[in-house]
């Protein structure tokens, strides 16, 4: 089963590509596009970056951008190099013994995947992508949460020294 780790995982790899060659993609463009937040990102741009998939750049007008080396490689970047960063963490450790049949199966639909993923080259996917408007923040979403009301404040004297310059009301 391909989990929700793996398809973000795959959406920060083509945004960012599809950037490439540009400019850096930021942490925060990357949440607003992708409605996930900065701390969720981090940890997959971390991930894709210790891989050599993504590239850091610091300081102003820094960010990520998709490892130029890997976008001249003849081969190109498969789907299945951002698939297979988290495959092998997905898999439990033990698993309990099952008839033969079922394991057959199993690695056989793996197999099949896995054939599938390294078949889509992820630059080719990303050149098709077109960068519309970022998705609409959170407070935009299914709470439709209203603007806070600005507060009333009295208007008069404030202060003592206010007070003292202010023209007094002539006695009736």
């Amino acid at each position: 089963m391909i989990s929700r780790k793996v398809i973000k995982a795959v959406e920060v790899a083509i945004l960012v590509a599809a950037r490439t060659p540009g400019k850096p993609v930021t942490v925060k463009e990357m949440s607003d596009r992708l409605g996930m937040s900065v701390g969720y990102l981090e940890v997959l741009v971390r991930d894709l970056r210790e891989h050599g998939l993504l590239v850091a750049h610091r300081g102003p007008g820094g960010g990520y951008q998709f490892n130029a080396s890997l976008s001249r490689d003849p081969r190109g970047v498969s789907l299945w190099d951002v698939v297979g960063i988290y495959q092998d963490q997905d898999e439990p450790e033990s698993v309990p013994r099952t008839p033969d049949a079922f394991l057959a199966v199993e690695q056989a639909l793996h197999d099949s995947f896995r054939r599938a993923c390294e078949s889509m080259n992820l630059l080719d996917i990303a050149s098709t992508l077109e960068l519309a408007s970022p998705r609409p923040l959170a407070t935009e979403g299914p709470f439709k949460l209203k603007p806070l009301v600005r507060p009333i404040l009295p208007r008069g004297v404030s202060s003592v020294f206010q007070w003292a310059s202010s023209p007094c009301p002539e006695p009736a």
